[in-house]
């Protein structure tokens, strides 16, 4: 019986002792030493942490605003290298108030060069780093927003919103139930920064790149007249992603949206109907300006469609090519049937045969003797010592070419009328 126990307190102890071992490696990575774990055993705060403004301990939990119409922050002491990747865990809740408020919960991570103050929920508002703040002051209601600065900008509580890089929806007021909200970053992940909140992703994005160096991480709050009381019970620093971060999405937060409530008229029903986030938005471009550009686009694209054009003078070439071709087929054919119906009129090569032209070539001959004898009249009269005016020369060259041009009229008469009868064999 005895042995019986030493096994049963041997295999328990064997249990706990593989449980602790068997952990993932993100309790090998958490910073005990800058930590705030254990708030419930504490007297004071830790020597590494600086309580501004209204902040306190009590019972086992930093309360930023005590009071109505306080503000208060807490900061680590000394900067927190990032060299790697980094994880950092805040365990919060606020209770005493619900609904809408100016006041706000901000997380930071900042260069640890920025200069402190309260003039942005309990924390600076020129700053270098990254802000996650926690409110209910805008249309959405109670929502967690990401915001960037690089230093340059000096925000004011209303730019907040416009300045916000990812956002979601979070209904944090009067909760007894703490929240838990994880924030990492791993440059080996392709620069993944991720925020959840009780394991439920609210954004991550990969194109955000935080430099290697030392920050200060801090919590800020203000409650803008309300009772409001923001409260912090943990905090946990870690030197690389946790495990946690890098599982699938499967759990996401709502986004924000809008809605617009439909009333019908004649029954008096009402319907929600979800409106687009542009439609929400503040905007100087009306909707006629919206249609008239897309008229003006249209114009232009329509203007330089030629694709219509392209296509019929395609089909217009193509029917050319088609037509050209069916004549060089009847040509031929032509040609074929004329050589073999009028060879008498044709020669080879679809020429007149030169016979057809010996009636010119010998009145060129006849004119060729004709200026011979007048040649040799003149020079006769020359030896005479006669003269022969122009006009004498005139008349009796004007008489002889008067057969002549009666001739080649008659000639080229008759050469037209054979043309037409070969046009005529061929049309046949």
């Amino acid at each position: 019986m005895f042995c019986l126990q030493l096994l049963y307190i041997y295999i328990l102890i064997t249990g706990v002792y593989g449980h602790v071992i068997n952990k993932s490696g993100d309790e090998t990575t958490l910073r005990r030493d800058i930590s705030l774990l254990d708030l419930v055993k504490a007297s004071k705060l830790p020597a590494q942490w600086n309580a501004l403004e209204s902040a306190q301990l009590v019972e086992g939990r930093v309360v930023l605003t005590p009071k109505t119409n306080t503000k208060g922050s807490i900061w680590l002491q000394d900067p927190f290298p990032i060299k790697d990747a980094f994880t950092v865990e805040w365990t919060f809740r606020s209770i005493n108030f619900s609904g809408k408020s100016k006041g706000g919960m901000s997380f930071w991570v900042l260069d640890d060069t920025t200069q402190l103050d309260d003039k942005l929920y309990g924390g600076p508002n020129k700053f270098s780093g990254l802000q996650i703040l926690i409110d209910n002051f805008s249309n959405y209601g109670p929502s967690v927003r990401g915001i960037l600065n690089d230093g340059s900008q000096e925000f004011k509580q209303e730019d907040i919103y416009s300045n916000a890089f990812a956002s979601c929806l979070m209904g944090y007021q009067d909760s007894a139930v703490p929240f838990t909200m994880r924030l990492s970053y791993s440059p080996k992940e392709n620069h993944l920064l991720k925020l959840q909140i009780d394991n439920q992703v609210c954004f991550q994005t990969r194109k955000i790149l935080l430099p290697q160096k030392n920050f200060r991480i801090g919590t800020s709050a203000n409650n803008a007249g309300t009772e409001e009381s923001f409260e912090l019970l943990r905090i946990k620093l870690y030197d690389d992603i946790l495990e946690k971060a890098l599982e699938p999405n499967m759990k996401a937060m709502p986004q924000p949206k809008t809605v617009q409530k439909i009333i019908n008229k004649d029954t008096g029903a009402q319907t929600m109907k979800e409106k687009d986030i542009f439609d929400t938005k503040k905007s100087d471009v009306s909707v006629l300006d919206i249609y008239k550009k897309i008229d003006q686009l249209e114009g232009k694209i329509i203007g330089n469609d030629v694709s219509t054009l392209l296509t019929s003078v395609d089909n217009a070439i193509e029917g050319q090519r088609k037509m050209n071709k069916h004549l060089d087929e009847l040509l031929t054919q032509l040609k074929l049937f004329a050589h073999f119906e009028n060879k008498d009129l044709l020669t080879k090569d679809d020429t007149i045969i030169p016979d057809n032209y010996k009636e010119f070539l010998n009145m060129n001959d006849k004119l060729g003797e004709l200026l011979k004898e007048q040649e040799s009249i003149r020079m006769e009269h020359r030896k005479n010592h006669g003269e022969i005016t122009s006009t004498d020369v005139l008349n009796k060259l004007f008489l002889w070419m008067l057969p002549l041009i009666g001739v080649i009229l008659l000639t080229a008469y008759h050469t037209y009328k054979i043309q037409q009868e070969i046009s005529k064999t061929k049309l046949l």
